[in-house]
């Protein structure tokens, strides 16, 4: 009688899905540890650092030409490069020059995420195969605005001397579309690449998501850094500045297990920053409604945390949240 040498390898018994049903959703596709340095690598570095920044080195290379400014200047000061005067041209065409930073990141993010992780790009987003939820992401920019009209209110009336009307209809609407067109792909990126891509990366080898939230935080307040801001007002001042919306953001992502919720919160608080007061001192400078001399880095962590909480509040009662999802790892 003959025998069956052959052997059938036993089947690995699969990983216990994580209680948190988007850092489960990180498990999708491919997800060895070079794949996302290579991701990484080209969504910050050939995204971000070089092919987003081609509009801004055209400008450097038009100040130069024009003698604006030497290289060598603009090479020392590298946050003049996000100064309208600077450069010698108007703020609407600057705008979207360094929006465009973030178009070449978002591209190169969708590449990382479609051929070499071999995922659904909504599988950063979205916890479930369902499509986007434009409701979500509504809701959420609608009571950031009603929140970021009522803290400016509240600033014209205590210290109406501090805010100078600068509104001229024309440049301000011009301004209002390449907002309305560019800021959802900006803070998307910054939403899908942090809060989406390197969060479920994180949740992978960590598995805890609490840590994965800390990291992540650290990281948006990190790459904000640069910012004109901080050169005005010091590190000590900005960092918790950023930090802090970078944690409430990713909180809402891990409890709500998508991203549309942050998502519209962010594009609701950079749309009216950018809009309605302009200073020297931002990094984005643009047609606004009022012109401020200087932020003066004036930023009380606890009057800047009460909104964040009331909206956690009210998205915790809307979508019946739980606490667990935050620090339970299965």
């Amino acid at each position: 009688m003959e025998t069956d040498n052959s052997f059938t390898p036993v089947p690995e018994n699969p990983p216990t899905p994580f209680y948190n049903k988007f850092l489960e959703a990180g498990r999708e596709g491919k997800n060895q540890w070079w794949r996302y340095l290579i991701g990484i690598i080209l969504t910050f570095f050939v995204g971000y650092s070089i092919i987003g920044a081609v509009p801004i080195l055209g400008l450097v290379v038009r100040g130069y030409l024009m003698n604006y400014f030497t290289l060598e200047e603009a090479r020392s000061k590298p946050e003049h490069l996000e100064s309208p005067a600077y450069l010698h041209v108007d703020q609407n065409v600057l705008l979207p020059c360094l929006l465009f930073i973030f178009v070449a990141a978002m591209f190169f993010l969708w590449m990382a995420v479609r051929f070499v992780h071999k995922k659904r790009f909504m599988s950063i987003i979205a916890s479930e195969r369902k499509p986007f939820d434009f409701k979500r992401f509504f809701i959420a920019a609608g009571i950031w605005l009603v929140f970021s009209i009522i803290i400016l209110v509240i600033g014209l009336i205590s210290s109406p001397s501090t805010f100078v009307c600068v509104f001229e209809p024309g440049p301000f609407v011009i301004a209002t579309i390449i907002c309305l067109i560019m800021l959802p792909i900006q803070t998307g990126w910054e939403e899908l690449f942090l809060r989406g891509y390197i969060m479920q990366g994180l949740g992978l080898w960590l598995k805890k998501p609490i840590w994965p939230l800390l990291i992540t935080s650290v990281i948006f307040g990190l790459l904000h850094m640069e910012n004109a801001e901080v050169t005005a007002n010091g590190v000590a001042m900005m960092l918790p500045q950023y930090i802090l919306p970078g944690l409430v953001f990713g909180i809402i992502a891990l409890l709500d297990e998508r991203l549309e919720l942050a998502w519209g919160l962010h594009f609701a608080n950079n749309l009216f920053g950018i809009l309605t007061v302009t200073s020297p001192e931002m990094s984005v400078q643009s047609h606004a409604i009022w012109k401020v001399a200087s932020l003066g880095g004036s930023f009380d962590l606890i009057s800047g945390l009460v909104p964040f909480v009331i909206v956690i509040v009210i998205f915790w009662k809307m979508y019946k949240w739980k606490a667990d999802k935050i620090f339970r790892t299965y």
